[in-house]
């Protein structure tokens, strides 16, 4: 099963503007997501949290979509030793892969779910 997501990173930075910052971001990311994010400035703060968020989505798509079951902060986006990013879902035991890719004004990311 294959998931896809685009985000415009100017809505991310809007959503972080408009709306409190802190609870966006509590809401959405996992506290090493939010360290992840946090060590990058400018753009690239921006450009991450993006990122972060359409893999999030993605991955949701495999898993059947958020609701009651599935809540972005069950789905925490990490990185390996060579920066790949990795997924893990709580209560999932599937293997799911994740890319995310970044340009100057959208993030995309592609989930697969491993039968």
């Amino acid at each position: 099963m294959i998931g896809i997501d685009i985000v415009e990173v100017e809505r991310i930075r809007k959503k972080f503007s408009e709306i409190n910052k802190q609870r966006v971001i509590d809401y959405v990311y996992t506290d090493y997501e939010k360290g992840y994010i946090n060590t990058k400035s400018g753009d690239g703060l921006y450009r991450t949290a993006a990122g972060i968020f359409a893999a999030k989505e993605a991955v949701a798509k495999v898993l059947g979509g958020f609701g009651a079951h599935l809540q972005f902060k069950d789905i925490e986006i990490t990185h390996g030793d060579n920066g790949a990013p990795k997924v893990s879902v709580k209560g999932e035991n599937k293997s799911i892969e994740i890319s995310i890719s970044h340009e100057k004004n959208y993030a995309v990311a592609v989930a697969l779910k491993v039968l």
